[in-house]
């Protein structure tokens, strides 16, 4: 296969289409089932002619709408869809099968995850998958009307059906004239007081019809034309965690600022101490004695030296008891600041969900 993701015809399929071309009759397509590949996580698959089933079955539901593409008659057009409160799993590959529960086609289909209402993002996920055949006259649809649901196609008929109709309602002329401009009134004072593209805090893990969270998600530009207009990438910003700051003239819009403290310094000081002069405690008394030498002669009496007669004086005077005095002077100490704080700076706040009009 050219293309990545495919439908392709079983061998069962083939031989369907064989026999109801000879007979003359009718193909009856009924049920489309989706799986995972096999894996929880979803797991890209190769679907061959020779299969009977898929490799792990995760959704089964009816055919909602089956029609020939306009473009190209032997393109078979397959609808469904996948209700909000079923989800939990990845979608990799899926099934087409006739009333009879033979699988007719089976295709690769990119991985894509369907949540669940539970996990606080409920949405029903329209699954359109296109299929080849030689003669597209030959297939048609088993309808069981208890569990059929409008598809996108008629309901968009039906609306441009009742658009273009000068009066749609003859019975309820006035009536219902009152309330179409009634609500374009609503439609234009809601956009006027809460554009698309607005973030609003929710109080609520489920979503209210017609809106999304703001998780980062992808969307679908032509599904949602006048939120594509706000978020021209197709991508919701992500606001969990986080709260709105007015944007500066040098800012770019919509431009993520991670968390950060406004540069500052902190003084500290320990006062200068002057411990000026201290006095030893009052105390040692006491003398020093000496002993000289010197040589009596006539022309150098009293000479010390060597040799001389040894004569001894008295001790020195005592000074008493005396003290001494230290000066230790003026001097400072060194301060450390200990850090302090959580991990991200805060302030006292409620947590809410961020959800945006999807329009």
């Amino acid at each position: 296969m050219s293309n990545k993701y495919y439908s392709i015809l079983t061998k069962t399929g083939q031989a369907q289409f064989t026999n109801t071309a000879a007979l003359g009759s009718k193909l009856k397509l009924q049920t489309i089932k989706i799986g995972d590949g096999g894996d929880d996580n979803g797991k890209e698959t190769s679907p061959k002619e020779s299969d009977t089933q898929l490799i792990r079955e995760r959704w089964s539901g009816h055919i909602n709408d089956l029609y020939v593409n306009p473009e190209n008659q032997n393109w078979l057009v397959i609808e469904a869809t996948i209700p909000d409160d079923d989800g939990g799993f990845y979608i990799t590959e899926f099934g087409v099968y006739d009333d009879q529960n033979n699988l007719i086609a089976i295709g690769k289909y990119p991985k894509t995850y369907k949540p669940n209402i539970t996990e606080g993002s409920g949405s029903s996920l329209f699954i359109r998958v296109m299929l080849q055949v030689s003669n597209a006259n030959q297939v048609d649809m088993k309808v069981d009307p208890a569990i059929m649901l409008a598809s996108k196609r008629y309901v968009g008929d039906k609306f441009k059906e009742h658009q273009n109709s000068t009066n749609p309602h003859e019975q309820y002329e006035l009536k219902i004239n009152l309330q179409d401009a009634a609500y374009k009134s609503i439609l234009e004072i809601t956009d006027n007081i809460l554009p698309v593209g607005t973030p609003i805090p929710w109080p609520s893990n489920i979503l209210p019809d017609g809106w999304g969270f703001m998780e980062g998600q992808k969307f679908d530009l032509d599904a949602f034309p006048r939120l594509a207009k706000i978020y021209p990438s197709g991508v919701i910003p992500d606001l969990r965690g986080l709260v709105i700051k007015g944007r500066k003239n040098e800012r770019e819009l919509l431009s993520f600022e991670s968390d950060q403290v406004k540069s500052h310094t902190h003084t500290g000081s320990v006062h200068a101490t002057d411990l000026g002069t201290k006095n030893t405690n009052t105390t040692g008394a006491h003398t020093h004695s000496t002993t000289a030498y010197h040589a009596e002669s006539n022309d150098r009496p009293g000479l010390a030296g060597a040799g001389g007669n040894i004569t001894a004086y008295p001790n020195t005077a005592s000074a008493g008891n005396h003290s001494h005095s230290l000066h230790i002077g003026a001097h400072k100490h060194s301060l450390t600041i200990n850090e302090f704080g959580e991990s991200e700076n805060t302030v006292k706040n409620i947590a809410f969900n961020y959800i945006v009009r999807m329009a």
